[in-house]
């Protein structure tokens, strides 16, 4: 059921992308779209009028258009929206934002990496982070931060389907295993 929301997913954001018809205007339909998605994660209640069978689609129109025309959104971003509503996938919008997301990143050329650390990182750790990714990728990076207590100390750095754990975590775990070995 995951790998069909996802592949669907995919699907809607593509058409998003091939919609807004160029890497610029896409660029631009990221913010309203962003915040949507924010609200969404936020509001419990427009999660679940969304997500919800109960509400007409009339109820959530006025909603769903209500807070587009706050955003300033443009009005193909509106329509998608509306598209997504009348084909019952408008609960598929936060996976289709992120999908939307990595291919505006792809056509301006910039790469997400998520990095994930016990404490927040200050400016410099973050620019530091940044400049040695690019550095490594030869492209621009966008740097995401997700604090992970269970991670103690260090960082894990997912970047191009990769990841780095130089968390104190995993380098327990990894001396653990060690100690496991030699007593056998």
């Amino acid at each position: 059921m995951a790998r069909t929301i996802e592949l669907v997913a995919r699907r809607y954001a593509k058409a998003l992308w091939l919609t807004a018809q160029n890497a610029s205007e896409a660029g631009t339909w990221r913010e309203p779209l962003g915040a949507f998605v924010g609200f969404m994660r936020s509001s419990p209640d427009l999660h679940q009028l969304v997500t919800s069978p109960v509400f007409s689609r009339e109820e959530k129109w006025g909603v769903v258009s209500g807070i587009l025309k706050q955003l300033k959104a443009p009005e193909g971003l509106s329509k998608f929206f509306h598209a997504l509503l009348e084909a019952g996938r408008l609960d598929a919008v936060v996976i289709i934002a992120r999908h939307f997301e990595a291919l505006v990143d792809e056509a301006l050329g910039e790469i997400v990496a998520e990095v994930e650390s016990a404490l927040p990182l200050t400016e410099n750790q973050q620019k530091l982070i940044t400049e040695k990714l690019e550095g490594v990728t030869h492209r621009k990076v966008k740097v995401m931060t997700v604090i992970r207590p269970e991670l103690l100390a260090g960082i894990r750095v997912n970047v191009l389907g990769k990841t780095l754990d130089a968390s104190l975590i995993a380098n327990l775990n990894s001396m653990q295993n060690v100690l496991l070995q030699a007593e056998a």
